[in-house]
């Protein structure tokens, strides 16, 4: 019988590990909490300290692609973002998370614009794609000073995109 990942049996084996793996996370849970109490640990503390780990596990990183949208909405229909206002809110998303998770490592992608049938020029509108582009660096510059001010690192994109684009060309259309 050839190898499938879509195998039911490899479905029952990740189900079965992943119950396992709550049922410790809740045993050891309910011990924490029952030593924290007797070693005098207040509650709001203990749930503090649960809710900040429980994140953390999940998420000990979190990348975070925004920009390209906000150019769309802003071209297409004037209620995107402008570039104050997109640094602003970046800059404040950014820092509450850093408040509230001091340990969370955090990359920054960079917004990339791809060629497309909503990036396109046509005959209405011949510098759509220069306009898109155009709103992509801008965002782009942003991010990447947002990530040095933060500590944060900056995954480049578009250059990984138009290799891509050079070398299989049509590939996004």
């Amino acid at each position: 019988m050839p190898f499938s990942v879509n195998d039911p049996f490899l479905y029952w084996v990740s189900a079965a590990v992943i119950a396992v793996v709550v049922a410790q996370s809740v045993f050891f849970l309910v011990k924490s909490v029952q030593r924290a109490k007797k070693v005098g640990i207040s509650m709001a503390t203990v749930r503090k300290t649960i809710l900040s780990s429980s994140l953390f596990t999940l998420a000990p990183a979190v990348s975070i692609l925004i920009g390209i949208n906000d150019v769309w909405h802003e071209f297409g229909n004037r209620n995107g973002v402008d570039a104050a206002k997109f640094e602003m809110v970046y800059d404040l998303l950014i820092s509450e998370l850093k408040a509230a998770l001091p340990n969370l490592k955090i990359m920054i992608l960079e917004p990339f614009v791809l060629p497309g049938s909503a990036t396109c020029n046509t005959e209405e509108i011949p510098d759509r794609w220069q306009r898109f582009d155009e709103g992509a660096k801008a965002n782009a510059a942003i991010a990447r000073k947002l990530a040095q001010k933060h500590g944060a690192a900056f995954v480049e994109l578009q250059s990984k995109f138009d290799e891509l684009d050079a070398a299989h060309p049509g590939l996004w259309t």
